[in-house]
Order: structure tokens, then C-alpha cells, then sequence
């Protein structure tokens, strides 16, 4: 995982053999092209568990991978987009892009704890209550949680290499 590759009070320095690396003038190619187009939304995080995944995979993908971005951007992103609890934490451990690192690393101890998250989105499809087999809307809904939860569940044992065969 990319926040486990952070080393805490250090500049982060995107490397070239990161898929998400591009040089210089692709970024501002890219830049240039998306200058009409309105400015893509973040998801907002409060420190729910259950919200984790969602919320890292876009910060990593709109702010953290931006090539053009310093630690003191990134920092100023990331505070922009907490709430609650998670906002909490990270003001106590500061604002500056020196404290980047380590405000990643914090939210992913406290809230984004794998273990954590797999028990919640088990605990919301075996505490489920019977739907009635007439009820088609409550049937898909229970089908996409148990295919979401299923994605999640794979994603995690690859990440820690628990099964080695293609699925």
C-alpha cells in the first residue's frame, strides 16, 4: 500500500516506476486539456471505517499521485477533506506537508485498519435481517453487497498474498 511506502517527516518524491508517475510535460498536457472542465469532487472522510477504502483510492488517485503536488499541497487537500474525528487527529499532529506522512499513516492505523474493515462490511451482511423473496429492490441490494464485500475481501488477501492463484 502506498501509505506504508511513506517515510514520515520526508518530502514525498513520486517515483518513476509508479504506474500513476508521469513526466513533467504529460502533466501538463493533462493540466492544459482539463482546464474547462470543473473540478473534480473529494470524497469527504469523518473516520468511519466503512468509508476508508473509498475515500483512500480517491485521495491517492486525485492528490497524492499528482505529480506537480508538494507535501505542503497534499497536506492542505487532505485537511480540506476530513471531518469529525479523522480532521481531529490530523490537526493534532499538525498541518505542515512535514506532518503528511504521518497524518496518512495515523488515519490508516485508527480508521483504515484492514482487519477492522473486513469485520464491518461482514458484520453489515451477517446481521442482515431475511428479505422477503418478493422484495426484488432489497434482493439486488443484498446481491451487491455481498459482490462489493466479496471484491473487498479478494483485494485484501491478494495485498497480503494469502492466496496465490488467479481468481
Amino acid at each position: 500500500h502506498f501509505i506504508d511506502e511513506l517515510e514520515e517527516g520526508q518530502e514525498t518524491y513520486l517515483d518513476s516506476r509508479n504506474p500513476f508517475h508521469v513526466d513533467l510535460d504529460v502533466a501538463l498536457k493533462q493540466q492544459f486539456e482539463c482546464k474547462d472542465l470543473p473540478p473534480i469532487e473529494l470524497k469527504r472522510f469523518n473516520g468511519n471505517p466503512m468509508d476508508w477504502p473509498d475515500f483512500i483510492e480517491c485521495f491517492r488517485k486525485r492528490v497524492h499521485y499528482k505529480y506537480t503536488f508538494d507535501d505542503n499541497t497534499r497536506m492542505n487537500r487532505l485537511l480540506s477533506v476530513l471531518e469529525g474525528d479523522a480532521l481531529r487527529f490530523v490537526e493534532s499532529i499538525g498541518s505542515c506537508g512535514l506532518f503528511y506522512a504521518t497524518a496518512l499513516k495515523t488515519l490508516k492505523r485508527d480508521f483504515g485498519n484492514p482487519l477492522l474493515v473486513s469485520h464491518l462490511k461482514l458484520k453489515i451482511i451477517l446481521d442482515k435481517p431475511s428479505i422477503n423473496s418478493n422484495d426484488k429492490i432489497a434482493i439486488r441490494q443484498f446481491h451487491q453487497q455481498l459482490k462489493n464485500t466479496n471484491t473487498w475481501l479478494l483485494s485484501l488477501l491478494r495485498r497480503f498474498n494469502i492466496i496465490h492463484r488467479k481468481l
